[in-house]
């Protein structure tokens, strides 16, 4: 089964199954690759089910370029998570897509960092536990 989170401006939905459900603080995604500035995007769909998201925009990153992605709540910059990454597929020329790039989560420790993730945007976790 498939679970997303779709971004849009700063409002997330989450979809599972048909359902949705509105994440009440905004999500933003910040991408650096190896040798550049950290780009804000906007709008994103993360697939925790396949370990990627889903990023669209008109300048895609060439595939094998690595990033490191920061999930994070405005305006104080609260950091959900800081994950590495690597672009698989731009979909630049792709006609029935949006113009943008998958990335794939990487990492020895990323599927646990990652249910992390998925409980902030869920609810089932709170800032104040980010330690716990």
């Amino acid at each position: 089964m498939e679970k997303l989170f779709v971004d849009k401006d700063g409002e997330v939905e989450e979809l599972f199954e048909g359902l949705e459900q509105h994440v009440r603080f905004p999500v933003h995604l910040a991408i650096r690759s190896q040798d550049g500035l950290p780009v804000d995007y906007s709008n994103f769909v993360l697939n925790l089910s396949q370990d990627s998201v889903f990023v669209e925009t008109e300048n895609p990153f060439s595939p094998g370029t690595k990033v490191t992605m920061h999930f994070y709540i405005p305006p104080e910059v609260k950091l959900l998570g800081e994950y590495e990454g690597v672009v698989v597929r731009p979909d630049a020329n792709d006609p029935v897509r949006p113009k943008g790039m998958t990335l794939k989560f990487t990492g020895f420790f990323h599927r646990k960092a990652l249910q992390r993730l998925e409980e902030f945007l869920e609810e089932r976790r709170r800032l104040v536990d980010q330690l716990a």
